[in-house]
């Protein structure tokens, strides 16, 4: 495994997806996991949970200091424009500007490839990589697409 040069790591969006991260992070991390209900345990010393909201990062920032590297695997409460558009653009954003200096990562998904031509699991690509052209479908990849851009 490559040596890992981040000693401070903020997962934001700390479901399943962030948890796994935060497992697989080298030992020694400092990892402060936001999410907006009620905050997981572990038994990990270096993880720290905060319940907040990723639209309000400042009221949590002083808090976690300075993070080296923000993981960005945050989902939206509903399947709507606005909650996706709620999590994936405006509260990006507002981590963007909170932590201008740490590097980010952002865990995207297949909504921004093209679906409509499968009828079936059998006839998906076998992989997506990074010459797979981007067309999402539906809005929710038009969504991340912005997102990751």
């Amino acid at each position: 495994m490559p040596k890992f040069p981040a000693k401070r790591v903020l997962i934001a969006g700390a479901g399943a997806l962030g948890q796994q991260i935060a497992i697989a992070l080298p030992f020694g991390t400092e990892v402060s996991m936001v999410r907006r209900t009620a905050t997981a345990s572990t038994a990990a010393a270096n993880i720290r949970w905060i319940q907040a909201d990723l639209l309000a990062p400042a009221g949590f920032a002083a808090e976690i200091g300075t993070p080296d590297v923000v993981i960005f695997s945050a989902s939206p409460n509903s399947r709507t424009i606005s909650d996706y558009r709620g999590v994936y653009i405006d509260a990006l954003a507002q981590l963007l500007h909170t932590f201008p200096s740490a590097r980010f990562l952002l865990c995207s998904s297949t909504a921004v490839y093209p679906t409509t031509a499968w009828n079936s699991a059998d006839q998906l690509p076998e992989l997506f990589d990074e010459q797979s052209k981007a067309q999402p479908d539906d809005f929710n990849g038009h969504i991340l697409l912005e997102a990751e851009n």
